[in-house]
């Protein structure tokens, strides 16, 4: 009767006993989430450069930053007032996460050789799951993916970029969620299925594009025009994608079924049969795709 008269009586009875419960269930959480201060990044490629600036520019305490070539690591280090290292035996125990920031194919390698397993460890690989930390004794592990196309030379607003998390518990989760949240203003909880489909469209939307433009570049040089005459539409086109849907956007020769036109470019690729069947390949497809809307 009492816990029935206060919930009459009190608006918020219901929300307190709820936000108690909460406070219980996560206190442990919010006590490590505090605690995450002690970071090591192993491998100070491309997004293990940037992510150790960006979390050292917001106070995160960068421990150690390993790289096998103890040179390659220095310049950052000193940058983010870290420790250099390039033997995994240095790492420190006391750490409270460690982010594995390496080529996809030496995750399982690098993890495996970490001498314990009583730390957050975390990857940040688009296309490999969360499946690569099986039976090596790991508590708790996760994965903390910017989708970015980082160059280590090239400066980017991280704050822009989407952080996809991925973790084996909620309490590791949280931890992630409430470092990445310090960092970037987009964070999302996707599961190893969904990145794998994501990086996917990721490879189509960035580096496929790219070598498009790699390809451009070499027509133009051949022909001794300047690549940057086509800069201006390379922005366009990419801008547009903010306003429009591609296939609203799509434009060109094959949108408007130009037959004509295509045969003479095809002509122009005699000497290049490679990027002639690439060219007459994609051309297929826009015109499929522009039939089926029609």
């Amino acid at each position: 009767m009492l816990v029935l008269s206060l919930r009459y009586h009190l608006p918020c009875f219901e929300n307190y006993v709820l936000l108690n419960v909460f406070k219980n269930k996560y206190l442990t959480t919010f006590a490590m989430v505090k605690k995450t201060e002690n970071i090591a990044i192993i491998g100070t490629g491309n997004v293990g450069s940037h992510l150790a600036q960006a979390l050292y520019n917001d106070g995160i305490n960068i421990k150690q930053l390993f790289s096998r070539s103890i040179n390659k690591v220095i310049a950052i280090a000193e940058k983010t007032d870290s420790s250099p290292i390039d033997n995994l035996d240095q790492l420190h125990d006391n750490l409270d996460l460690i982010i594995v920031a390496v080529n996809d194919d030496a995750i399982r390698s690098v993890i495996e050789q970490i001498p314990f397993r009583n730390v957050l460890t975390v990857h940040t690989s688009g296309s490999v799951s969360l499946n690569v930390f099986d039976s090596l004794g790991y508590n708790n592990f996760g994965i903390f993916y910017p989708l970015q196309s980082f160059n280590k030379h090239q400066e980017i607003n991280i704050k822009e970029v989407p952080f996809c998390l991925e973790a084996v518990n909620n309490k590791s989760l949280f931890v992630l969620e409430s470092l990445a949240k310090k960092i970037s203003n987009h964070v999302y909880h996707i599961n190893s299925k969904e990145r794998e489909t994501l990086h996917l469209a990721a490879v189509f939307a960035n580096n496929y594009s790219n070598f498009m433009y790699q390809i451009a570049k070499q027509i133009t040089d051949e022909s001794n025009l300047s690549f940057d005459l086509l800069k201006p539409l390379i922005n366009e086109t990419a801008n547009k994608i903010n306003f429009l849907s591609p296939k609203e956007a799509q434009t060109g020769p094959a949108q408007r079924n130009d037959l004509k036109t295509i045969e003479k470019h095809l002509l122009l690729l005699q000497d290049s049969p490679n990027l002639k069947e690439l060219y007459k390949n994609i051309s297929e497809l826009i015109i499929n795709s522009s039939n089926q809307s029609n």
